[in-house]
């Protein structure tokens, strides 16, 4: 089994764990014990933290995995990954400096809409700085093709301390200012776990020294920081502008349904932490052929799994929401429809996304980002105000849409590739029936049963139609070195 099979496998088992443990603190835990007003404290926190973070780790984590391939010399990767640490440590010692002499205007910006939060203003820089080198130490670790762990301790870790914390706060062992600093200090002990394992995987030579190419380092790092602060705005300006609208309770049931949606995204998050540091080295090395093969296989992979996903979300939203059982949530279900059909069409671009991003036209993410967040005010700002959190999710389509078509035209322009091939169609035709079929069967079960059900059907008519007319190579050779395993194994 490939580097790339073994990886993904066990990256998409830890997201499945990570969505499952989050599936119910999301849609239980949170709304029905830590209550409105706590569950959007916690998540406003942590999405202005995503928002402060790019400003800490500047772009450098995505240099790694574009230049670490490229440096031939144990001296000049040492380097690099060295000028990754210290980098950023020289802006958070000047940002707390400035910080410092600004912090009541600062704290009444963020207080204009929302008074509570500018209580935990220390807790929000603290959890950015804590993610940002947490993301650049990470990144050492999948430039060695080293991902499980580190994917471990990206997606389902922090999930699990939410559940300990909500369950503890359930039985009442502690109270809602000990959740906060508990959970804040798990991002903390979250960074020393990463620093520990990439002292056991690779140890660099300490060095003050910067790379021979810093030049061409720091301007990657530069464009692709301002891109990340514009990503991360993307990721988290529609919360803090329903946030701002609506208010906290809004923001709670909008998070819910982003939530399930993100479940589509699971192949695409497990696949590219190990697929990004090939199509790095694909690109470093001139391998056109193994760049196109990336890009098909991805898209194909990414397809099937997303589409599964995909159907299975929708065919159950009902349940799920049942599921949540609390009024005010059930309000949101329409958001699920319109931000699925935007996140299964980002799944069919595979690894278009890495291949700008570590090429040479890199420069081109940049501008994307920048219109992607423009986008994003401008349209949440008048959409919010017309159609409420509805708003914000046709926002989010009309952009996913444009701007992803956008990088396919670059791509097919500047590579000559795309990644379709010819099984596409044959997917969207799979995914289309699928739905059809559980639609018009249309169990009227026990929500959990219902799930069940609609699940295995769901399973074994993809496992069968992928099967039967070869959709995609990387699943069907994953699924034949299994059961060749499983069968050694039994003898």
């Amino acid at each position: 089994m490939s580097i790339v099979a073994k990886q993904s496998f066990a990256n998409i088992l830890s997201l499945c764990l990570a969505f499952t443990l989050g599936a119910i603190n999301t849609l239980y835990l949170y709304p029905s014990q830590l209550g409105e007003e706590y569950h959007g404290l916690v998540i406003s926190i942590l999405v202005f933290s995503n928002l402060v973070q790019p400003f800490v780790s500047l772009g450098l984590q995505h240099a790694i995995i574009r230049y670490f391939s490229s440096i031939k010399t144990k001296i000049e990767r040492d380097r690099l990954l060295w000028f990754s640490i210290w980098l950023p440590f020289l802006f958070i010692a000047i940002g707390g400096a400035c910080l410092l002499f600004n912090f009541k205007n600062f704290t009444s910006w963020l207080t204009i809409e929302n008074q509570i939060l500018g209580k935990y203003l220390w807790m929000i820089i603290g959890i950015a700085i804590a993610t940002a080198y947490f993301e650049i130490l990470y990144n050492w670790t999948r430039v060695q093709l080293k991902t499980v762990f580190g994917n471990f301790l990206k997606e389902l870790y922090p999930r699990l301390i939410i559940f300990i914390l909500l369950l503890s706060y359930v039985l009442t062992w502690i109270n809602f200012d000990e959740f906060l600093m508990i959970l804040f200090g798990a991002y903390y002990l979250r960074l020393l776990l990463i620093i520990s394992f990439n002292l056991k995987v690779y140890v660099p030579q300490f060095s003050f020294r910067l790379p021979k190419n810093y030049k061409e380092i720091t301007r990657y790092s530069c464009l692709i920081f301002l891109s990340a602060v514009a990503a991360s705005y993307i990721l988290d300006i529609d919360k803090a502008q329903i946030n701002h609208f609506l208010g906290n309770k809004t923001v709670a049931y909008y998070t819910v349904a982003l939530y399930i949606t993100a479940f589509i995204e699971v192949p695409f998050r497990s696949l590219s932490q190990i697929v990004s540091p090939l199509v790095a080295k694909a690109i470093n090395t001139q391998n056109d052929r193994q760049l196109k093969s990336l890009l098909t296989k991805s898209a194909d992979s990414q397809l099937i799994v997303s589409g599964f996903l995909f159907v299975l979300i929708l065919i159950n939203i009902e349940e799920l929401y049942q599921l949540v059982s609390q009024p005010g949530y059930t309000t949101a279900l329409g958001v699920v429809f319109i931000v699925s059909i935007g996140k299964l069409y980002n799944a069919s671009l595979g690894c278009t996304n890495l291949i700008i991003t570590n090429s040479k036209y890199y420069v081109y993410v940049f501008w994307f980002s920048i219109a992607s967040a423009i986008l994003a005010v401008v349209l949440n700002i008048y959409f919010i105000q017309w159609y409420g959190m509805f708003g914000a999710a046709y926002a989010t389509l009309v952009i996913i849409v444009l701007i992803n078509s956008l990088k396919l035209l670059l791509v097919a322009i500047k590579f000559r590739m795309l990644p379709y091939s010819r099984n596409t169609l044959a997917i969207l035709i799979l995914i289309g029936l699928s739905f059809f079929v559980l639609y018009v069967i249309g169990l009227k079960l026990n929500p959990i049963l219902n799930i069940v059900i609609q699940f295995l059907i769901l399973s074994v008519l993809f496992f069968l139609v992928v099967l039967k007319f070869q959709l995609s190579e990387d699943l069907i050779k994953f699924y034949d070195d299994l059961k060749s395993k499983v069968l050694k194994t039994k003898r």
